[in-house]
């Protein structure tokens, strides 16, 4: 009876397995081959287009570029998401705000022990885009993602090396690129008034959770709330505009 019990649960492990290898292989294959809506070399461009100029400059301008491009709809400066709604805030009410600055919502965030705060222009589960602002020295690790992930330094610095080599450290200064891919882990060290403009692709909603653990030990219940309510908006753009695209392909 023993015996069979133990096959009974091997023949449990075995198949559960199986079955998770071959979700996460799907997964993959999946994320290697969709549709992504924006180019990384016109996310580069535009980081290098901005880089050394004023932060008070960031967000409209990144902003006007996105609204020009065929990227498609993205997420308004001012809105908190599906929280709009409760607030009250309509497109008429963020329009007559979108000049000042101090009405852009920002979250505070926690990158493996670097503190900082963060924009976002899109937000899905395969894809995000912001702007990361560090006001002071900040030193921590970047933690392993299942996402490719390539920031522009528009001011300030960083520097970073892998923990598992040297200690010889790579250097990036205003207008250089640094791409951070899956599953790779460095110690980053980021000096006072650095922004970066992020983009990203990959498990993105997993790659976010450590931000929820860090918010939650900072006993912070509002900003995961936020967050969550700006990715839901960002899906509804998303299936409202592929929906107008359907409409227009086929009647």
């Amino acid at each position: 009876l023993r015996f069979s019990v133990m096959a009974f649960r091997l023949k449990f492990y075995i198949q559960f397995a199986l079955i998770v290898s071959v979700i996460l292989s799907s997964l993959h294959y999946y994320l290697k081959v969709k549709d992504y809506r924006f180019s990384p070399r016109f996310i580069r461009s535009m980081g290098e287009k901005y880089a050394g100029r004023s932060p008070s400059v960031y967000v409209k301008s990144i902003m006007t570029d996105l609204s020009a491009s065929t990227a498609g709809p993205i997420i308004p400066a001012e809105s908190w998401g599906v929280l709009d709604i409760l607030k009250g805030r309509t497109a008429v009410h963020r329009q007559k705000k979108l000049s000042d600055e101090k009405s852009t919502v920002w979250l505070s965030v926690n990158f493996g022990g670097i503190q900082g705060r963060i924009h976002f222009f899109h937000l899905s589960w395969s894809e995000y885009l912001a702007l990361v602002g560090v006001p002071m020295k900040s030193i921590g690790s970047s933690s392993l993602h299942w996402m490719n992930q390539s920031c522009t330094v528009l001011s300030g610095s960083l520097q970073r090396h892998r923990t598992e080599e040297s200690f010889e450290h790579e250097h990036f200064e205003p207008g250089k690129h640094v791409r951070f891919g899956v599953f790779e882990n460095y110690i980053v060290e980021i000096s006072e008034d650095t922004w970066l403009l992020c983009y990203g692709r990959g498990l993105t909603m997993a790659s976010f959770l450590y931000c929820f653990l860090g918010w939650i030990s900072q006993a912070d219940f509002f900003s995961p709330i936020l967050m969550l309510s700006i990715a839901l908006y960002s899906l509804l753009i998303d299936i409202a505009n592929y929906s107008l695209q359907f409409y227009h392909r086929f009647f």
